[in-house]
């Protein structure tokens, strides 16, 4: 069941249902953050370039800050 799935079926009354759900849900959920917000905890808490990367996600995790998406901070974390 999803946005996407109710989309390809052309099927309006569950994209319609699928869309208040998410609309309803996403007023309770934490705003996540920006790539650039992510950049600066991870600069803020010592990631530096060329640190070991279970070093930095090790640190994301110490954070314990549900806002952050550990997918983007692993992906900034190999731009540096």
């Amino acid at each position: 069941a999803s946005i996407d799935g109710a989309k390809q079926a052309k099927r309006q009354d569950l994209l319609d249902s699928y869309t208040a759900q998410y609309t309803l849900l996403s007023e309770y959920l934490p705003k996540m953050k920006s790539e650039s917000e992510v950049l600066q905890v991870l600069q803020d808490n010592g990631v530096v370039p060329g640190m070991p990367m279970k070093d930095i996600m090790a640190i994301v995790k110490s954070l314990n800050d549900s806002t952050i998406d550990n997918r983007m901070a692993a992906s900034i974390a190999k731009e540096l």
